[in-house]
Order: C-alpha cells, then structure tokens, then sequence
C-alpha cells in the first residue's frame, strides 16, 4: 500500500491487494483478494469490492448522490456491492447502493447511479450514463456515451449503440402532477443502433432490431426490425442502416 493513500476504520483488504498513492478507502469497507486500487481513487465507507477487481485511476465507487431541492430522487447512503472481477475505468463513478455482478466493465468516465443493478459481463462503454433504478441484465453491450434513463429495463444480451438516448420525460418535467410516462424496456436479445432516441414507456420486443438513428415509441414486436423517424418496420431483404 502506497504511503500516500488513506485507509479508514476497519477496511478489510483481502490478500494481494495493490492500494496505489493518494487513494481514500471509507470506513469498514472490503476488498476481496487481489484488488488492485489505483492513484486518487476514492471507495466509500462500508463497500462491498469482490475477489480481483480492478478500480482505475480517479475512480469513486459508492459516492451518495447529491439532489437538487426539484428532484424527484430518493437519497442513497446503503453499500455498494461489486462482484469478482469487476472492472471500473478511470473517472468512472458507481454511486452508493449500486450493484455491479461478476465481470462487468465500466468504462472510463461512465456514471451508474444509485440503486441500479448491472448483470453479469455486462460491458459499459466509456462515458455510458445509467439512471437511477436502472435494471441492466448479463451479457449486455453499451455503446459509447449512452445514456438510460432512470427506470429502463435492459434484459440478457442486448447490444446498444453508442450515443443511444432512452427517456423517461418528454416534457421536461412539464406535464400534470402524477403523470408518470415510465421508462423504456428492452427485451431479451434485441439490438439497438447508434444514435437511436428511445421515447417513454417505448418497448423492443425480443430479437428485434431498431436501425441507427431512428425515433422509437410504443411497441416494436419481437423480432421485428425497424427504422426512421418514426421507427415504422422494414421490408425484408431491406440493408440494414448500421
């Protein structure tokens, strides 16, 4: 451990554990064995870090969110959990009560808010930014700078563009009080190319395909694929716009 770095009250650091300079380990937190912490990386009290995890330079794992007096967030202080052989890019930041499963990746400068759980190697790609309450199944892709909203559901092998947007509020918080639009879901198996806009409480059936840069509400069928704006099924034998 470098002489720089700052352990708090009963961390645990399980054998093999590199703790590079000027990190900060919050109180009572665990690492498992072989973990490797690098320069000016920040872990919050009472962590849960797995067996050979590997946290980049200046990354902060299980920070609690700071609201705005307008938000409709929920504090979050519980831990983070992070399974075995995890991998947290530089400037990377998982918020406190977040889940992260066996091998996923987070690229570097990704965000993953409070409260959302990422499934097994799953892979986030630099800059991807996760909602709050986001469920995130295993072996998912996500393509650089993303970004899914609070409340989307992404279930086991989706592939996702870089640049996708999903939203959970077309109005800018401008429409009647308790209108709740919800988030978008993403079925099994489905893919989504770059640069798609994912409207609320839009759904992609299992094994669909929606082509870059298309606009998508209500319901695309399992194993339709789609395309423009807005997203309206495409001829078969049609070249895909990827």
């Amino acid at each position: 451990m470098a002489d720089s770095a700052l352990l708090g009250d009963g961390v645990h650091l399980g054998p093999g554990c590199v703790v590079m300079a000027h990190s900060r380990i919050g109180a009572a937190a665990s690492l498992g064995a072989g973990c490797v912490v690098g320069p000016y990386s920040v872990i919050a009290p009472a962590a849960r870090i797995g067996v050979g995890c590997e946290l980049e330079a200046g990354c902060v794992i299980g920070r609690s969110p700071v609201l705005g007096s307008h938000s409709a967030g929920r504090p979050a202080a519980g831990a983070v959990t992070l399974g075995d052989a995890v991998v947290v890019g530089a400037g990377a930041v998982v918020m406190a009560e977040a889940s992260l499963a066996e091998g996923v990746v987070v690229g570097d400068g990704a965000h993953v808010r409070e409260r959302t759980s990422v499934g097994p190697r799953t892979v986030l790609s630099r800059g991807v930014a996760l909602g709050s309450h986001a469920q995130v199944g295993a072996g998912v892709h996500v393509g650089a700078d993303a970004f899914l909203t609070s409340d989307t559901i992404v279930e086991d092998g989706v592939r996702i563009g870089a640049r996708v947007v999903a939203m959970n509020d077309d109005t800018m918080s401008r429409h009647p009080p308790g209108v709740r639009t919800g988030a978008p879901i993403l079925r099994e198996g489905c893919s989504v190319g770059p640069a798609v806009r994912l409207l609320p409480g839009c759904e992609v059936g299992a094994g669909a395909d929606v082509d870059a840069g298309a606009l998508v509400r209500g319901l695309v069928p399992p194993g339709q694929r789609v395309a423009g704006v807005p997203a309206l099924p495409v001829p078969e034998g049609t070249r895909a716009a990827r």
